[in-house]
């Protein structure tokens, strides 16, 4: 999902001051009628007047709200980006967990956000049969932040003699961040594994990236 701490450098305009003063609960509807909306249609289908109508405000409160619903989309990814982090914080911000130990709890967390908050996965499936989307992804270079922290995470874990020190951590991050993805979409997004087929690949996975696939001699 879209780090929204860079939405600023695609230009992007954020809500107006109208809606900052809405008291909570106001915004939660807003938000709520948006996950229904992008759980059926993708960006380019997102229809306002539904939206409206689910959130129960009047369609000219939205344009006090925001601009478009390019505005309320980008703002509706910092809102789900916030439950997030809620989720993911602890594996960021721990100061003892090493590289593999990290990757291991992601997926973990991962699977109980999509237990939690099944509305979202579908939302995300919309997402990724949106262009409109997948543009954001490619102009905020969204897919690089993701093997930026790998790498910064396996250079850790290299300095502490846990990592081989000649391997390219760059590489590296970039292959874990590839065979990640995939399993991922394949599991959360295409639904092609179901749990128990899913803890297995990451297993597998793992096993494979800390053993490698030579005997040692």
């Amino acid at each position: 999902m879209i780090n929204m701490t860079h939405m600023s450098q695609l230009g992007v305009r954020m809500p107006k001051e109208t809606f900052t003063k809405l008291k909570p609960l106001k915004k939660k509807k807003l938000m709520d009628a948006m996950t229904k909306e992008l759980s059926v249609h993708t960006f380019e289908h997102l229809s306002i007047a539904n939206i409206v109508r689910d959130a129960g405000i009047p369609r000219g409160s939205f344009y006090q709200y925001f601009e478009d619903k390019e505005d309320l989309y980008l703002y509706y990814f910092k809102y789900i980006a916030e439950i997030k982090n809620d989720y993911f914080k602890n594996i960021f911000t721990n100061e003892t967990m090493t590289f593999f130990e990290r990757i291991e709890n992601l997926f973990k967390q991962g699977l109980f956000f999509k237990k939690t908050f099944p509305e979202l996965v579908e939302v995300a499936k919309k997402m990724y049969e949106s262009q409109y989307y997948k543009d954001l992804l490619i102009k905020g270079g969204w897919e690089n932040k993701v093997s930026e922290t790998y790498q910064m995470w396996i250079e850790q874990d290299q300095k502490l003699g846990i990592i081989r020190e000649t391997i390219n951590s760059r590489m590296l991050s970039e292959l874990i961040n590839e065979m990640t993805s995939r399993i991922s979409l394949d599991s959360f997004i295409y639904e092609k594994y179901d749990e128990n087929v899913w803890e297995q690949k990451l297993e597998e996975m793992l096993d494979i990236l800390k053993k490698g696939i030579l005997n040692h001699v």
